[in-house]
């Protein structure tokens, strides 16, 4: 009997080492995270093995933006059944009509405050595919779905920044990719993308909430939802209808970064509710938007947040007891009151449950419209119940990472 010995495998070997190369052609590459740190390789074994797999999606890094490009990087992809190898970048260039499905997009003004869509096609021969943008989510314009698959995604600015000093984004314009935006199949919220910009630790809404009918929905020029919109809300509500789509109220600490690079001491101009979402100025006629590129977070409407406590619900001190070394609450019953909904906006106040003896409040960030000097990103408003209506209170929805895999 003859014995081998096999030595561990080096990069592009063989599963059995230096003795076994069973997988012909081998393409290595790095894979980088978005800030471009190498974080690991991994062997991309021909398109005959991207092929046999049909959600096979792998590419160098994800896709770059500049303003008004975005550069897609070598990708492997199986698209319905063909595998395909893209060996080299390919940039996109936004006022380019061939860059689209539809010229029209290559005009930067209706470009404004939208979600686009990157789809690989499927080459008619050989296989490299090509690369078109669209504002279909669905499948782009002159194509069927046997032959396209979306790969990413981005979103463009609403309204001129200006020049802001030290902001990130001074000097954008309308129609300019959003950096912060930017996704693909690897890089994504566990909710819809659209309208979402990646905030360091969740994908956050650009927009307060709107409403489409159906659901909640972060869009530009959308009526804000608050107390007294058409369909009335309260931090409760919020809650519901937020994780009916994968995402959640903001959480306080995270805001104090994402609102960095907003309008500080400041309300918006005219100091009277918008109505509608994105694009506004505040009364320095200064951009309301933060670094990430978030909108209307100081200043416009305090955004309910995730943040919840409990308070007392019945004044007086005859329910604080002291021992030797604490104090505590005692002699509490279901709250008469009913602190977890509001007829008006649940239809019976009741009909939801009730607390026990204590109100559940939940924090409210960025102040509103009248507040001026007390705006900011770390402004915080610790008074409301959850259930709370009123005109002045909005919210905003934030999402956890899908998957971290670069």
């Amino acid at each position: 009997m003859t014995t081998r010995n096999f030595v561990p495998r080096a990069a592009g070997e063989g599963s059995l080492g230096t003795e076994a190369k069973p997988w012909g052609n081998v393409y290595t590459k790095k894979l980088v995270t978005p800030d471009g740190d190498i974080n690991k390789n991994i062997d991309v074994r021909s398109s005959i093995i991207t092929a046999t797999s049909p959600a096979f999606y792998e590419r160098a890094s994800l896709p770059k933006p500049a303003q008004t490009k975005i550069t897609i990087a070598p990708t492997w992809i199986n698209i319905n059944g063909a595998g395909c190898v893209s060996a080299a970048d390919c940039v996109l260039d936004l006022n380019s009509a061939t860059a689209w499905d539809n010229g029209t997009y290559a005009t930067a003004a209706s470009r404004a405050g939208k979600d686009f869509y990157i789809y690989a096609a499927k080459p008619q021969s050989g296989n490299v595919p090509a690369f078109v943008l669209s504002a279909n989510a669905t499948c782009p314009t002159g194509y069927t779905a046997g032959n396209v698959r979306q790969i990413g995604g981005f979103h463009c600015l609403c309204k001129s920044v200006g020049t802001i000093s030290g902001h990130a984004l001074s000097g954008y314009v309308t129609g300019d990719i959003l950096p912060a935006s930017v996704w693909d199949l690897k890089w994504r919220a566990i909710a819809s993308n659209a309208g979402m910009v990646w905030c360091g630790t969740a994908w956050v809404d650009i927009y307060l909430a709107g409403w489409d009918g159906s659901k909640l929905v972060s869009q530009y020029g959308a009526t804000i939802q608050d107390g007294y919109s058409p369909v009335p809300w309260h931090g409760e509500k919020f809650v519901e209808y937020f994780h009916k789509l994968g995402k959640r109220l903001i959480w306080r600490d995270e805001f104090v970064d994402f609102a960095k690079g907003s309008n500080e001491k400041t309300n918006i101009a005219g100091s009277a509710d918008p109505g509608t979402t994105g694009g506004h100025v505040d009364t320095a006629g200064r951009r309301m938007i933060s670094n990430y590129g978030v909108e209307d977070c100081v200043g416009v409407q305090w955004q309910w947040c995730g943040d919840i406590s409990m308070v007392p619900a019945k004044a007086g001190a005859s329910n604080l007891v002291a021992n030797d070394t604490s104090y505590y609450l005692e002699n509490y019953t279901w709250d008469p009151g009913n602190r977890v909904g509001d007829a008006e906006v649940d239809g019976d106040k009741t009909k939801y449950g009730n607390t026990w003896g204590v109100g559940p409040v939940r924090l409210l960030v960025g102040a509103d419209w009248v507040d001026g000097s007390s705006c900011g990103s770390r402004s915080v408003h610790g008074l409301s119940l959850s259930a709370r209506r009123i005109v002045s209170n909005a919210g905003r929805g934030a999402s956890e990472l899908r998957s971290a895999a670069l």
